[in-house]
């Protein structure tokens, strides 16, 4: 999965995950959503990186403006 990300960080590349929770998390998710994603690099070299936890950033938005 490619994810692009604001400068300067450009465009990453997701060729893990940490656990089925965050796959399917990254699966379900359409083109062009708003995220906040964890990741860490995998190896030494190139731009491969594992998603440690994932979170649509339009629903934690709704979630804190409709909070009781």
């Amino acid at each position: 999965m490619m994810l692009q990300g604001k400068p300067p960080n450009g465009t990453i590349y997701i060729v893990e995950c940490v656990d089925a929770d965050v796959e399917t998390k990254l699966e379900r998710v359409k083109i062009g959503t708003d995220l906040d994603v964890e990741v860490k690099r995998v190896g030494r070299r190139g731009n491969a990186w594992r998603a440690t936890a994932v979170e649509e950033l339009n629903t934690r938005k709704q979630d804190e403006e409709y909070e009781i």
